[in-house]
């Protein structure tokens, strides 16, 4: 009868990483009737001449089989079947997010959960591209995470279930619109501010002092002339929005500039040819007064006026910043007195001395 084969040893080799084509399986023949021999890991199925180690072999389940090579005396392994088994990969039960408490900062986490003990393992948060011995990801910003989990030794990278993992922060409001009332005159605190706002979480509060002081009222009273710069902030006092266009302006009025006040004294007793005429500017027209504000007019030259005492006011056209010029005196020519007449009588008649 033809020397049958002799399976002396298997010799399996599992595939180094999870998914993994790397694994082998090598057979040790003895005997034999001198023709070589022919192997197959697939029940026969398929066979190769005179290679006894089969390469690129991934997880599963093989079934060893020898014959002569004149296809003679086929004979099968003692230890089939043959498990060629990659290592065990991670097994992730979920991930725990903690958010970014306020816009624009980098404190938010995400912790990675495994079922068994941690230090076996290496951790992701950008598909595999770099690694960390923690489970935790710290001092991240908002962003979408895709978490990976790898065996210590660099095996079977698996990716979480739901990935990606998000971080979020909170949502910021936005200023969409500033209404200003100007103050309405000299010395006046009355300008107001009104802040218009959307979006962000819930309700706002607002600042125009730079965020130094804050309250839930959009409307700002009792306003100076000057600058303001105008914050906006959610209610949980997250997410401070600075105004777009600050710093935002209420405009005070400007009062008057008197700047010289001319006289023409009447030319006689009694007579109504005085003058008065006064230099003035401002930002717009102008009103004037000699008679203590009770008329006005938008001539700066008073004629035909009499000997006395004139109180001097100049105002803005728009009844504003009444500026005091003080009084104004006309003064008559003064008068003679006749304190007596002495009379002399002609000492004769026809004579006039």
């Amino acid at each position: 009868a033809p020397g049958q084969p002799l399976i002396n040893l298997v010799t399996p080799v599992s595939p180094t990483n999870c998914g993994g084509s790397d694994g082998t399986i090598t057979i040790d023949v003895l005997n034999g009737n001198g023709t070589g021999f022919e192997y197959s890991i697939d029940s026969g199925a398929s066979w190769v001449l005179n290679n006894n180690t089969f390469i690129g072999l991934t997880e599963g389940t093989y079934h060893v089989f020898v014959r002569n090579g004149d296809f003679t005396c086929t004979v099968t392994s003692q230890d089939n079947p043959i498990s060629l088994t990659p290592p065990n990969p991670p097994s992730i039960t979920n991930s725990t997010i903690t958010n970014v408490s306020n816009c624009g900062l980098n404190d938010g986490e995400i912790t990675v959960n495994v079922s068994s003990n941690p230090t076996n393992f290496q951790y992701s948060k950008d598909s595999g591209i770099t690694w960390q011995a923690s489970p935790t990801f710290s001092n991240l910003i908002k962003g979408d995470y895709y978490i990976y989990v790898r065996n210590s030794n660099g095996t079977c990278a698996t990716p979480l279930t739901n990935n990606p993992v998000t971080v979020t922060e909170p949502i910021a409001p936005n200023i969409t619109n500033i209404i200003t009332s100007n103050i309405t005159d000299c010395n006046a605190n009355d300008g107001t501010i009104t802040i218009i706002g959307s979006s962000g979480i819930g309700s706002y509060q607002y600042s125009i002092d730079d965020g130094i002081t804050w309250q839930p009222d959009s409307i700002f009273l009792g306003l100076a002339d000057g600058f303001y710069n105008v914050f906006i902030r959610n209610s949980n006092f997250t997410c401070i929005v600075p105004y777009a266009n600050n710093p935002v302006s209420v405009d005070g009025k400007i009062p008057p500039t008197i700047g010289n006040i001319t006289t023409i004294d009447p030319t006689d007793c009694g007579l109504a040819d005085g003058q008065i005429t006064i230099t003035a500017t401002g930002t717009g027209s102008l009103e004037y007064s000699i008679d203590s504000g009770l008329t006005w007019f938008a001539i700066n030259i008073f004629t035909n006026q009499t000997g006395g005492i004139y109180h001097v006011l100049v105002k803005n056209a728009d009844g504003t910043c009444i500026v005091n010029g003080g009084t104004i005196n006309l003064i008559d020519p003064i008068a003679p007195q006749i304190t007596n007449v002495l009379v002399n009588d002609p000492t004769d008649c026809g004579i006039n001395d």
